[in-house]
């Protein structure tokens, strides 16, 4: 069965630091989007699995939002930084990613099986050099923007000058 892109729910309930290694170095990050659901421990057990947490992703580097992000359900009242990845509950969670299951028709289950194909395929890429391509091609679409912009405002004066002549 295909695995679609829907949330996937981690909860987070033994007191135990090395599981909490284990699950957090185990995610495939990226492959889905998913988050940890908290509000079984106690706060300070939760304080100590987001600082755990937020150690891994920066010891590894790992990306928290491309391609599919990571959250974390909490009902801790500590910030951490300047992260956005933290609720309070499941419902705040954005709805994106949100939705109920439905038997899927021939034709969309032949572009879902594409689309994953072509997901393996750009996984395969360091992550590093996806961001740096899509910052790449925003800049250059920034630019293509620009000078059309520029070029709709010259037609736009030229068309009225030629209407008001005619």
């Amino acid at each position: 069965m295909i695995k679609l892109p829907f949330y996937d729910e981690i909860r987070i309930d033994k007191k135990d630091i090395e599981s909490w290694k284990r699950t957090i170095e185990n995610l495939k990050f990226g492959t889905i989007p998913v988050y940890f659901f908290l509000n079984d421990l106690e706060e300070e057990m939760q304080n100590k699995f987001i600082s755990l947490f937020f150690d891994i992703i920066n010891e590894n580097n790992f990306n928290l939002f491309f391609p599919y992000p990571i959250y974390i359900v909490s009902s801790t009242s500590k910030r951490f930084g300047s992260k956005d990845i933290i609720f309070k509950s499941k419902k705040d969670l954005p709805a994106f990613f949100k939705k109920d299951l439905q038997k899927l028709k021939a034709r969309e289950l032949d572009s879902l099986k594409r689309i994953l194909l072509n997901a393996e395929r750009v996984s395969n890429i360091d992550e590093f050099k996806k961001i740096n391509f899509i910052k790449e091609n925003a800049k250059k679409q920034k630019v293509l923007f620009n000078l059309t912009n520029e070029f709709n405002f010259f037609q736009n004066i030229l068309d009225e000058t030629t209407d008001e002549e005619i």
